[in-house]
């Protein structure tokens, strides 16, 4: 029992050692098979994930050398751009559109291609303009460089030096005209159209060719030179126009021995013009001047200079002496010196009644009223009448000065009375106030005191009553002051008398008796001054 028992035992032992064996093994086996799944399973997932790396790797340096080749293309056409602007800049249009197309081919829709391209083609069009307007003008077809460079400017209106060689080829074009314009002026005969012609052209280019023209220029020059030196009178504008006339016609045959004639005689007369602009100029100063000795003296200079430049011109002797004898006659005039200002005024009045404006005749005038007053003063009333005689004449050839003709009017026939011409005196009287009683200011009321002597004169007149129609004149001139209108005006130091009397119309007399001046006619200060005039009345 024991044995059965035991090899029972270890026979269940075995079997149970054969099944857990088995189930070892097969334990085994599944975990064999576990092991080799997972095993498998992680292989192929180690492999799934070494694609999937290797996969993203790849596109990610695809990523990277596409951007790398798009940021090198896109500094490429960056690149090209820059330049095409550079080409641009320098004038090489042609280059920057090849730069452009390539471009263009690259990226048609790039920013800002589509203007840079037509500016180019427009630059290129403009440069082949202006190169066939080189040609034209080379070839001196004027008309055609000229339409081809008007083209470029309006494609490209600062374009190289376009503008310069369009207003060239305009100048070129002008000056043509004007040269056939001075063949048929000189054609006709109008010299004067030549020369306004060729002045024409000089100011457009004055180194323009005109040597086929030369003779033509010099003798139409010469031809209008003469006509003014021709003149008895020429003015002083075409005597510098003359003498401007004169420096052309030398400088077109300088030093020249088959005009040697003529630039002599254009010399001479040249010389002599010159000589009259400076007369003339001296004229006009004396007649402008503000009279003090001092512009007189001034305008005395500039005669002179016509001597030294003529020093055998009539003209300018004659005007000189009249000048002289002028400033002489004034000075002595200021000075109170009557006599030797008569004397020489007289002698300049009779050789030219209208030098200096006028004036000599009234310094005339002023000199013979006021010596005629002192002459009557020392009891010489013949004397005083002939130089009241003297100046009335003077007065009558300014009959629209009202004052000085009742001034002297009123001279005369006191002086006639006093040398018992009563009825003469009677007469001037009358005509005397005859010539005020048009006076603007004979109607105020405050004059019908005056009103009424005036007409009482004239009835004791009627009456026959020659004393006491002069005696009621007298005092009607005491009375008439209140006639006169005076103007307050500011003189200045060095101003004269006789001439503040003439340029407003007044009187010598009148002036220092309205302003209570003492003997110096000359003012030594600056100061106002009041001047009488006497107006007529305004007629409906």
């Amino acid at each position: 029992v024991d044995f059965r028992h035991d090899v029972q035992v270890r026979s269940e032992r075995e079997h149970h050692s054969a099944r857990q064996s088995a189930s070892d093994r097969q334990v085994a086996r599944r975990q064999a098979v576990v092991r080799t799944v997972f095993g498998a399973v992680a292989v192929v997932l180690m492999v799934g994930v070494g694609l999937w790396l290797a996969g993203a790797y790849r596109q990610e340096e695809t990523r990277r050398m596409l951007a790398v080749q798009a940021t090198q293309t896109a500094d490429a056409l960056t690149a090209k751009e820059e330049m095409a602007a550079v080409f641009m800049k320098v004038g090489r249009a042609q280059e920057a559109l090849d730069l452009y197309l390539e471009i263009q081919q690259t990226d048609p829709l790039r920013a800002g291609l589509g203007e840079a391209m037509a500016a180019a083609r427009q630059a290129v069009a403009a440069e082949q303009s202006y190169q066939q307007g080189l040609r034209a003008m080379q070839a001196g077809d004027n008309a055609r460089a000229l339409e081809l460079l008007q083209e470029v400017a309006r494609l490209e209106p600062n374009y190289k030096d376009t503008a310069g060689l369009i207003e060239e080829v305009s100048k070129t074009q002008q000056v043509a005209a004007l040269v056939q314009a001075i063949d048929e002026a000189y054609d006709r005969g109008d010299f004067g159209a030549v020369i306004q012609n060729h002045e024409a052209i000089q100011a457009l280019d004055p180194y323009a060719d005109l040597s086929e023209r030369e003779e033509k220029l010099f003798s139409s020059y010469q031809d209008v030179i003469l006509k003014i030196a021709a003149k008895p009178d020429p003015t002083t504008e075409e005597i510098e126009a003359a003498a401007r006339y004169y420096r052309t016609a030398l400088a077109l045959f300088p030093q020249s021995i088959a005009y040697a004639r003529e630039q002599k005689e254009l010399q001479e007369v040249a010389i002599e013009l010159l000589a009259s602009q400076y007369y003339l100029q001296g004229i006009n100063l004396l007649e402008n001047s503000d009279y003090t000795i001092e512009g007189l003296q001034q305008s005395m200079l500039v005669l002179q200079r016509a001597r030294e430049k003529a020093p055998d011109s009539v003209l300018a002797d004659a005007a000189i002496e009249k000048a002289e004898k002028f400033i002489e006659a004034y000075d002595a005039l200021v000075r109170s010196n009557w006599d030797k200002a008569i004397s020489v005024f007289e002698d300049l009045y009779k050789r030219d009644p209208e030098f200096a404006g006028g004036r000599v005749r009234s310094f005339l005038y002023d000199a013979h009223v006021a010596r005629g007053d002192l002459l009557m003063l020392n009891a010489d009333f013949a004397g005083a009448l002939a130089d009241f005689q003297a100046a009335e004449q003077h007065a009558w050839a300014q009959q629209e000065n009202i004052l000085r003709l009742f001034q002297i009017e009123i001279r005369v026939a006191g002086a006639l009375r006093k040398l018992g011409r009563l009825d003469q005196a009677v007469e001037f009287y009358q005509f005397s106030f005859k010539q005020i009683s048009a006076a603007a200011n004979l109607s105020k009321p405050e004059n019908s005191d005056l009103r009424e002597t005036i007409a009482q004169a004239e009835l004791a007149v009627s009456q026959g009553n020659a004393v006491g129609a002069l005696d009621l004149y007298e005092q009607a001139v005491e009375k008439s002051d209140p006639l006169y209108d005076l103007k307050e005006i500011n003189a200045r130091r060095g101003d004269t008398l006789p001439n503040i009397a003439f340029e407003r119309g007044s009187t010598l007399v009148s002036l220092i008796s309205a302003n209570d001046l003492g003997g110096s006619l000359v003012l030594s200060r600056t100061r106002p001054l009041f001047v009488p005039t006497l107006a007529a009345s305004v007629q409906p």
